[in-house]
């Protein structure tokens, strides 16, 4: 039989030395290497992965740091108050309240007129200072010079700063959220807990003044921009009361 050209050893179907068996041992131990290689490369990944899923689930239980947003932050940031299928009422990075969100309505340009916080603060000394404790003002009335905010929900903190007041105004704001107590936490109510402290020397007389209209009749969709004058207030009413240890207002109307 004439040698063969696929054989190297006189027409033998098979050569100790062939060229193709010795490409598929190598090739048969590269890939084996490669497997091994990957598969420990694999291994080390899966590793890597449970450790860092380790220490993430570990962070979780952390107490860490509180966030504090200043400046062009605070655009972006409009904390919701308000109970369980309450509505809700936005605080923003700015101090303002807005949009208010709790009147079946879902509209985010739901601004209601004349509602802000302001401090009015005076030295025994001295004369007094206005502030509208946000970063915009209204009218002739001036806003504070700055703010921080941190916020870990449902809780909201804001710190005003303003060189001309005597003293630190700081809020906290929230809304009643107890674990398996789904009564008091669908409550329609935010609480506004202002802290004043005097840093100077002498007696330092303050207020804060809290102002909101009696939106009752709002769609919450209207532009209420005539304040009472609005066709959708009319005969809503405002009545003060004095308790032991509180000032109640009223915000009620009158029908018929």
């Amino acid at each position: 039989m004439p040698a063969s050209e696929f054989s190297c050893c006189g027409g033998k179907s098979c050569c100790e030395n062939s060229a193709d068996e010795l490409d598929r041992r190598d090739f048969i131990k590269t890939a084996a290497a490669g497997f091994s290689v990957a598969g420990l490369l694999e291994a080390q990944t899966a590793a890597a992965a449970a450790i860092d899923l380790d220490t993430w689930n570990a962070s979780l239980l952390e107490r860490g740091q509180t966030r504090v947003y200043r400046g062009a932050e605070l655009k972006h940031i409009a904390m919701p108050l308000g109970g369980i299928g309450a509505g809700q009422v936005y605080l923003r990075g700015d101090g303002t309240l807005n949009p208010w969100q709790n009147f079946n309505n879902f509209n985010s340009n739901a601004m209601a007129p004349d509602s802000f916080f302001a401090i009015r603060a005076k030295p025994v000394d001295g004369s007094p200072v206005a502030r509208l404790l946000q970063l915009q003002p209204r009218g002739d009335a001036p806003a504070v010079q700055s703010i921080e905010f941190s916020g870990e929900y449902p809780f909201a903190w804001i710190r005003y700063a303003d060189d001309a007041l005597p003293v630190q105004v700081q809020l906290e704001a929230f809304s009643p959220f107890i674990p398996l107590n789904s009564k008091d936490s669908g409550l329609p109510a935010i609480i506004f807990r202002f802290r004043i402290r005097n840093n100077s020397a002498g007696a330092v007389d303050a207020t804060v003044l809290g102002a909101v209209p009696n939106l009752i009749g709002w769609d919450g969709y209207a532009r209420p921009e005539e304040g009472p004058r609005h066709s959708e207030f009319g005969g809503n009413t405002n009545a003060l009361e004095q308790r032991a240890g509180a000032t109640i207002l009223t915000c009620a109307s009158v029908t018929g």
